[in-house]
């Protein structure tokens, strides 16, 4: 008799996959208390739904029994890190043991100065937390410095040559020299030479031209003597020193005196380019040889 007084037992009812609300409500009616709620994560069942009881679904309790329910909270997350500076290799292995499918994960590439391989951006920031086997992530990875064919700057103006060394971002070292042929201002030759294969932030050599040379007159000039050779002693003996030169000619004597001893004598002459500079001296109205004489402008340093 007593026991046909005592509580009754009641088979525990399947929750698995029922909402929050729908399970209290069907463990009520039962008479069952509901006790702890507890979060779990579960790969099946959506977010907010039972995934399990304790004491377990088709246990044979007594009425007024505490039922804790097990309620999702959703796949497992995956509190993303940062994988930037990773290499690519490293930064995959990562992703896949977090869960991660295979074919989830995008790999694109740019050039960088960064050594090849390594990621240099992620589309999923590091810290934020998502369901990997859900998500699709990009990884950007560096193909190194980018090389270039090196184009003919020969023949380009100071804009010219510098649009294009910005555009292939390269730098450039000027040096500059005579050319009779090339337009002042405009590119001879470079280093490397047209064709080479150059990379980023390298430097070539651009070789510019001055023009042509613009010759300057060359100034000559000599100490010579000038003997004294009178046959009688204190007798005057007559000298001509005659130029011909920039300013002068062998027609107009130029310096014209007397001498009774040797005399030193200083020569000047300024001859204009491809020119030459004459001195002739005269003693008594000859010419003595051994005291003329004619300089090409090349002869002058």
């Amino acid at each position: 008799m007593p026991d046909l007084l005592g509580p009754k037992e009641v088979t525990v009812p399947d929750l698995e996959g029922e909402s929050l609300n729908e399970a209290y409500q069907k463990l009520v009616a039962l008479n069952f208390e509901v006790g702890e709620e507890i979060e779990v994560t579960d790969e099946e069942i959506e977010e907010g739904s039972i995934v399990r009881t304790n004491p377990k679904s088709g246990s044979v309790v007594k009425e007024g029994e505490i039922i804790d329910l097990y309620i999702s909270s959703g796949k497992e997350k995956y509190t993303m890190t940062e994988l930037i500076g990773l290499s690519e290799q490293n930064a995959k292995r990562l992703l896949l043991n977090a869960g991660f499918l295979d074919e989830n994960i995008v790999i694109e590439s740019e050039y960088s100065d960064e050594i090849p391989g390594t990621v240099l951006s992620q589309s999923i920031e590091s810290d934020q937390e998502v369901v990997a086997s859900d998500e699709t992530i990009t990884l950007v990875v560096s193909k190194g410095v980018q090389e270039y064919t090196l184009p003919d700057f020969t023949g380009m103006n100071l804009n010219e040559y510098t649009q294009e060394a910005q555009t292939l971002n390269l730098m450039i070292e000027t040096k500059t020299e005579n050319s009779p042929d090339i337009e002042k201002g405009r590119v001879i030759r470079q280093s490397p030479e047209v064709g080479s294969t150059v990379q980023k932030g390298d430097k070539i050599t651009l070789v510019i031209s001055e023009g042509p040379v613009i010759l300057q007159n060359k100034t000559y000039t000599e100490e010579i003597v000038i003997p004294y050779e009178s046959v009688e002693p204190g007798i005057p003996q007559s000298v001509e020193v005659r130029l011909d030169d920039y300013y002068n000619d062998l027609q107009t004597t130029a310096n014209q005196f007397t001498i009774t001893q040797d005399k030193p004598f200083s020569i000047k002459l300024v001859i204009e380019p491809g020119g030459t500079g004459v001195y002739e001296v005269y003693i008594d109205g000859e010419k003595m040889d051994s005291l003329s004489k004619t300089i090409q402008y090349s002869e002058v340093e």
